[in-house]
């Protein structure tokens, strides 16, 4: 399959000043000195956001096929700055609030956080200036058994695609970096029966151990930068001159984009699933 999505509101002119001046905390520097005349530097080339359209698709395609499984994956914006939203229930599937989220281009679950979120990224906006945040994720109904460790674990396989999403700056599994400061007899989650089926009482590994799934709902966190195009004048290099300069951005650039990364999150989340559960059970229950 072949899928091109074409680009028809393009402003060239917004970059024509950017060549040999890297933005700060773009992929500018490090792609002229690795494709030097190669490198597109327009809209940040082949380095640039609008490359994860395809993503989207992919992860759609494979979304379908999962749906078979009934696996969801479903995102919502966790917190900005100290606004943070309520938690994704972890132990329950609640389809009202995963077909709220999944068809918001905003996904919050408390909606007066979310008026908040947004009011304060328009503050933000005013200010010339972007902010960042955390994005939560829960893929329910995943098989016990998925991960082929070493390499290719859930928690390896997973952050390797999520970290070709550019502005991905780090991914936590359940507690994340917060079960260094628990004893083991409070990071460790308990077996126990619950109609029959295997759970436990807390999910502080994230449903998955040992690089493999567990049979319970798989549960990570997504650290997203502020965009890095901002509209305060920045210091930087004249690559043609070797001289310390200044730039002030110029263009349409979004204060956050937490929200469009959510979405591409969902994508290569459930691709990456679906090639897991490739690797362990074939292709042929597709059919």
């Amino acid at each position: 399959m072949t899928f091109i999505i074409k680009n028809k509101d393009v402003r060239e002119s917004d970059y024509t000043n950017l060549q040999f001046k890297p933005r700060p905390s773009h992929a500018d520097l490090g792609a002229y000195f690795k494709y030097g005349k190669f490198y597109n530097f327009h809209g940040g080339g082949h380095q640039s956001g609008r490359l994860t359209a395809l993503l989207v698709v992919l992860g759609s395609i494979a979304k379908q096929i999962l749906a078979k499984r009934n696996i969801i994956t479903v995102s919502h914006i966790y917190k900005i700055m100290n606004l943070i939203d309520d938690p994704l229930n972890p132990k329950e599937l609640d389809q009202t609030q995963v077909n709220k989220l999944l068809n918001e281009s905003f996904p919050v679950i408390n909606d007066t956080v979310k008026l908040q979120m947004i009011d304060f990224i328009l503050q933000t906006k005013n200010q010339s200036d972007s902010v960042g945040g955390i994005i939560e994720t829960v893929i329910y109904n995943v098989p016990t058994g998925l991960g082929e460790p070493f390499f290719d674990s859930i928690e390896s396989f997973l952050s390797h695609l999520i970290f070709s999403i550019p502005g991905i700056k780090g991914i936590e599994f359940g507690e994340g970096f917060n079960i260094a400061n628990l004893y083991g007899s409070q990071a460790n989650d308990e077996y126990r029966l619950e109609n029959g089926k295997i759970t436990t009482s807390t999910f502080h590994n994230g449903g998955i151990v040992g690089g493999i799934s567990i049979g319970l709902p798989i549960i990570f966190k997504t650290a997203i930068k502020p965009t890095s195009s901002i509209g305060k004048t920045q210091k930087t290099i004249d690559l043609l001159t070797q001289s310390e300069t200044e730039i002030t951005i110029q263009g349409r650039h979004d204060p956050a984009f937490i929200s469009r990364i959510s979405i591409v999150i969902n994508a290569v989340t459930n691709y990456a699933i679906l090639e897991l559960l490739a690797q362990k059970e074939g292709l042929l229950w597709i059919k």
